[in-house]
């Protein structure tokens, strides 16, 4: 049984559009409940207007799309894989939680390749986030079973399930990403006794239904039909997460077709037990949860809203239960809505802080039996989707005896960020036992930044505080509430500010920053310089003002640089500190200048907090220390740098080593840098990080490198090259680009050549790993890649492909499904299938014969993952430029043994990649520090002080004789300079280093 929803599909690009306008319906009962009324299917081709048809990606090989009336038709011979490739959506396409697309589709010709494909794209939110299913034709003989599938010369192999979730191409089960779900006609007894040749004229109708219907509550039910009949079912895990869905399409490869009868069937889910037939209903500007059906809010005359979430029953069965237990804690069968948040963003379109306030009160607190109860109800400040949420909730909890029972209220700050608890936990602030909950109290929170505070009843301090990594962009907030029948006054909210707030902030070039000071335009950017007003004229403490930029630095190590003029106020402390370390309020680390009643000290300010900390319940690990220096002229200009290499921290002064320290793990990627001043006003003349970044072109021998990280490429001592392009858990998706990793080198030849290059990978990271060459480079904008891979989204068997782009434009990718040396037992390891013969972590040979614009490859020296290219259009001319050939990994480790490049038949040496006994790597060792007569001490704005084991080491040498000062007096050095005796030769050591890496290494300049 289904009910339809009251839900019209009409144009929708963006969720913002969820809080449209609407008047407040007349008074209801409190408690009432209402059926959800029919609505009729909808043709999402007839309803759209050609302005809601796009396509996800405009590149060559998208195909010719045409919308007329009922029917879609395209013509994508030659179109590019997938996704990537040929597909239409239409922004009429949306629909609430659970519901279904069909579409029937009739090709009329096939392109002469290997593999055409067709289908349809029943749930798209944005690139990175979308669904599709996909009809996948062979030429294979054994595959043509009828006269009608030999006529058309192809057969139904496969019927394929897949997308993307985040960014990755995959989407997620259960256990782990997974690739695909594949139902192939050989095995799936459905598809093969229904399936009809591609040119058929009834044509091929596919239906894919989306269902909220797991115990778990964590994914989307799959169903997909072809033709009528179930072919079966999977689980796409995550994506019901997000309320909406903002678009369905098509998708054509090398094939010409209709798309018609497109409908969109929004119903309500229903199912014999309640709590899994969740949906979403959209009424007077809410989203809100439905169950089997069911709406229980009630949008009173004055505003407020009733809500039922306590059993709703129809007879002896539960139709309706809006309850929190277990594995459902999360908040999946709350009854949660929520609404557009106005004050999301300033004017500039950057995150701004606000306030959401509401009153609530319990309308039947339930009689007791002696079966514990938990009741919850109240605000959810923070909305982005049902994965990441943050909500406050008074929390009534009845246990015991029921002739005593034991009654505990609280106020309670939970949520999930990125399906987990973990960076939020459960954060209690526990209320007196006469409290009345039905009564009206009030319930504020104050978003500042990525921090909430919690007001209870109007007063002035904060019940609850905290910081939820992850929540800098606002999106939404509503009401949240379980086990309950409650009645919320309407949300208030407003934009605000104070003091000492975190704000963001655009400087003079659109760099976007996060700043804190005295007021709204205490930091100031013009004609790139900074300027921060934070002299205090007093010794009563305030707060310090920081400046927080996201660092574009790629590699764990990183150097902050300032150059900068001081003028100091009227208190007996004053700082500039700069951070090339910040991850989270748990994990960064600080190092500068500070000034105390007429003395200059380095100071170092840090705190650690790792899974172990946190699976041991401990505190984190907090360093504060301080060395006291002199000859620091603050009436000159200072360049400043901090410099964290591995563990390491070091301070310098216009260029002269003056403290260091080794901090225990401070061993993650920074997410962050940034300035803290106290008492001074500072002009920052330059503000720059010190690097490894994405991508920078690194000479690796007589390579020219890229790669995702700092020292990606290396040779070992027997002339070997090796390319680590694994993927880590500190990296996001921004820092894959998946044809930028290579080693390339010039090509002496031109027209015609043969590569020859052995080959193996050492380690492998993530599914759609890849193993291969760069057949020809002339720029980002030209080049053909070869590379050997063991799972994409239309095979299940290891393939070889070649990929390339030519004057810009990406050609269409070719493979060979066939795989490559793919005998033996299929077998999947780390989620990714291969076969007992075909490990790319096996030696194997790549050859490829290069013939005017044609490019033909083997695997080892034979037919094995044959596949030939021609580009049409023909190569651009190399003439005046240098032409290059190479290596190539994605997500894999590489090492390569032999490299050749030889003209068209000639014998092979088995060149070594580089001369043996010349090993290159990159890697920066941390600088050597001498002993420095530092001491714990207090931090003077909020008190805190390092712990008795802070982590903290000067270094283990002894301390270096004063007759060995580094600089003269007024420069450093123990003649009276800045800081401590050091040996002259630990600084050209540490000056060395950062010399010889220069062409590594990138500075940025006040950008984010």
């Amino acid at each position: 049984m289904k009910t339809k929803k009251n839900t019209p599909l009409y144009v929708m690009a963006t969720t913002a559009l969820l809080a449209a306008a609407g008047a407040l319906s007349a008074s209801l009962i409190i408690g009432g409940v209402r059926d959800v009324h029919a609505e009729g299917e909808n043709n999402v081709i007839s309803a759209s207007s050609e302005s809601d048809w796009f396509h996800n990606v405009k590149t060559e090989g998208q195909g010719t799309w045409a919308v007329s009336g009922s029917a879609v038709t395209v013509d994508a011979f030659g179109g590019n894989y997938a996704l990537e490739g040929a597909n239409y959506l239409t922004h009429a396409g949306t629909a609430l939680g659970a519901y279904s697309f069909t579409t029937k589709i009739t090709v009329s010709e096939l392109n002469h390749v290997q593999n055409p494909m067709v289908g349809i794209i029943p749930w798209y939110v944005d690139e990175d986030n979308y669904l599709y299913v996909q009809l996948k034709f062979t030429w294979d003989a054994d595959q043509l079973t009828t006269p009608e599938e030999k006529a058309d010369g192809y057969a139904i192999e496969q019927l394929i399930f897949s997308g993307k979730y985040n960014g990755e191409s995959k989407y997620i089960t259960a256990t782990s990403q997974q690739e695909n779900t594949v139902f192939p006609t050989s095995t799936v007894a459905a598809l093969k006794n229904n399936k009809v040749a591609p040119k058929n004229a009834g044509g091929h109708t596919l239906k894919v239904t989306f269902e909220n219907s797991s115990a778990t509550a964590t994914s989307y039910k799959v169903g997909i039909s072809y033709n009528g009949v179930e072919i079966g079912s999977t689980y796409a895990y995550y994506y019901n997460a997000i309320a909406k869905n903002k678009a369905v399409g098509f998708m054509a490869q090398d094939v010409k077709a209709t798309f018609s009868e497109a409908v969109i069937d929004d119903y309500y889910a229903t199912n014999t037990t309640a709590a899994l037939a969740r949906d979403w209903k959209e009424k007077n500007g809410f989203t809100y949860r439905v169950l089997n059906g069911k709406d229980v809010w009630n949008f009173n005359s004055d505003d407020s809203i009733s809500f039922v979430t306590d059993p709703i029953k129809e007879g002896n069965k539960v139709v309706s239960q809006y309850r929190v237990s277990g594995s459902n804690i999360a908040g999946y069968d709350t009854n949660r809505g929520f609404m557009e948040n106005p004050y999301k963003q300033n004017e500039e379109g950057l995150p701004q802080n606000y306030e959401v306030s509401a009153s609530f009160k319990l309308d039947e607190v339930p009689s007791y039996s002696g079966s514990k109860t938990v009741q919850g109800y109240g605000l959810m400040p923070w909305y982005k989707d049902d994965q990441n949420f943050v909500d406050v909730t008074f929390r009534r909890t009845v246990s015991g005896l029921a002739a005593a029972p034991d009654i505990k209220y609280e106020v309670v700050l939970f949520g999930w960020i990125e399906c987990s608890s973990a960076t939020i936990g459960e954060n209690i602030y526990e209320l007196p036992e006469n409290f009345d909950p039905t009564v009206n109290h009030t319930l504020t929170v104050q978003k500042k930044s990525n921090s909430f505070l919690v007001y209870l009843d109007g007063g002035d301090t904060p019940i609850l505080r905290k910081t939820v990594k992850g929540t800098n962009i606002n999106y939404y907030y509503g009401y949240e509430g379980y086990n309950a029948k409650f009645t919320s006054s309407k949300i208030n909210s407003k934009a605000i500010y104070s003091a000492y707030d975190e704000i963001a902030v655009l400087d003079d070039q659109g760099n976007e920053w996060r700043v804190s000071g005295k007021s709204q335009d205490a930091w100031s950017f013009a004609g790139g310089t900074t300027k921060i007003q934070a002299k205090e004229s007093s010794d009563t403490i305030t707060a310090r003002s920081y400046l927080l930029g996201g660092s574009d630095i790629s590699d764990r190590n990183m150097t902050v640089e300032a150059k900068v003029d001081l003028s100091f106020g009227s208190a007996s402390y004053s700082e500039f500190v700069l951070s090339p370390y910040v991850v989270d309020e748990n994990n960064y680390a600080r190092i500068g200048l500070t000034w105390q009643n007429g003395t200059c000290y380095a100071v170092v300010r840090a705190s650690t907090y790792t899974e172990e900390d946190m699976d041991e319940d401990r505190d984190p690990t907090i360093t504060v220390r301080r060395f006291a220096l002199s000859g620091i002229d603050v009436s000159k200009t200072l360049e400043i740098k901090a410099e964290k290499i591995d563990t390491t921290l070091a301070l310098y002064v216009n260029g002269t080593l003056v403290y260091g320290i080794q901090i225990k793990d401070i061993d993650q990627k920074s997410e962050d840098y940034g300035v803290y001043v106290y008492d001074v006003d500072a002009t920052i003349h330059s503000l720059e990080t010190i690097g490894y970044k994405r991508y920078d072109p690194a000479q690796v021998g007589e390579w020219q490198t890229s790669g995702m990280k700092y020292n990606e490429w290396t040779i070992d001592e027997d002339g070997h090259m090796h390319g680590d392009g694994t993927y880590t858990k500190d990296m996001t998706k921004e820092d894959k680009d998946a044809e930028k990793n290579f080693a390339i080198k010039p090509n002496a030849y031109d027209t015609n050549y043969e590569m020859t290059v052995r080959i193996r990978a050492t380690d492998q990271s993530e599914a759609e790993d890849r193993v291969g060459v760069v057949m020809w480079y002339l720029d980002e904008d030209n080049f053909m890649i070869f590379y050997m891979d063991r799972w994409r989204a239309d095979s299940t068997v290891p393939r070889t492909t070649i990929y390339g782009r030519i004057e810009g434009e990406t050609l269409p990718t070719t493979y060979n499904h066939g795989g490559w040396l793919a005998e033996g037992d299929q077998i999947v390891e780390g989620g990714m299938t291969q076969t007992e013969a075909s490990q790319v972590t096996n030696w194997h040979t790549i050859k490829v014969i290069k013939q005017s614009n044609t490019f033909t490859c083997y695997i080892d020296n034979n037919s094995n993952g044959y596949i030939s290219y021609t580009v049409a259009a023909g190569l651009p001319s190399t003439a005046g430029k240098t032409l290059y050939s190479g290596l190539y990994t994605f997500n894999d480790a590489i090492e390569v043994s032999a490299y050749d490049v030889t003209e068209v038949g000639a014998s092979v040496p088995g060149t070594l990649p580089c001369p043996a006994g010349n090993p290159y790597n990159a890697h920066i060792d941390a600088p050597s520090l001498p002993v420095y007569a530092d001491e714990a001490t207090v931090d003077v704005i909020d008190g805190t002080k390092g712990n008795a084991d802070d982590g903290g080491s000067s270094s283990s040498q002894e301390i270096p004789s004063s007759e060995d000062p580094v600089t003269s007096e007024g420069e450093g050095g123990s003649g009276g300079g800045c800081g401590g005796a050091i040996a002259s030769g630990v600084a050209a050591t540490i000056i060395g280093l950062g010399a010889a890496t220069a062409l590594a290494l990138k500075r940025r300049k006040m950008k984010k």
